[in-house]
């Protein structure tokens, strides 16, 4: 994130399928933190897309992701279910997920009965880097 607030595109890596489109930042100065801007609908059709991109950041070592889903126009539960597979999946490695950027339609989706509890949500990227460096890079 630059000084003025706004993502540092510079070593930045987008990735598209028809409905979804993402860029993938690196944090600086936190190893193994990835900043996530998908932007287009998460459903059915791009949830294998999605998934696929994930995983390759875990693999790359990133385990402290931090989506920025202000971008996110829709979010079905199958996409939900997604993120906590996703979410135990980093926990095991000793990461986490932080949300920022929650429009109202897709908190609404996180907190259907049994989602609510799982996710650190943050107000944004910036907070959520915060959280991360006072944790020690260790969340």
């Amino acid at each position: 994130m630059n000084s003025n607030g706004t993502h540092n595109t510079s070593n930045s890596k987008a990735e598209a399928s028809e409905n979804l489109h993402c860029s993938f930042i690196p944090a600086e100065g936190l190893t193994g933190t990835m900043i996530i801007v998908p932007r287009g609908t998460i459903d059915t059709y791009s949830v294998s897309y999605f998934k696929e991109r994930l995983k390759i950041q875990i693999k790359q070592g990133h385990i402290r992701l931090v989506f920025d889903l202000n971008n996110i126009e829709y979010i079905s539960a199958v996409g939900v279910v997604l993120f906590i597979q996703l979410l135990n999946d980093i926990r095991k490695e000793g990461g986490d997920i932080i949300l920022t950027g929650l429009r109202k339609n897709v908190e609404d989706v996180f907190q259907l009965p049994g989602f609510s509890g799982f996710f650190t949500i943050s107000n944004s990227v910036a907070s959520a880097l915060e959280i991360i460096k006072d944790n020690g890079n260790n969340l």
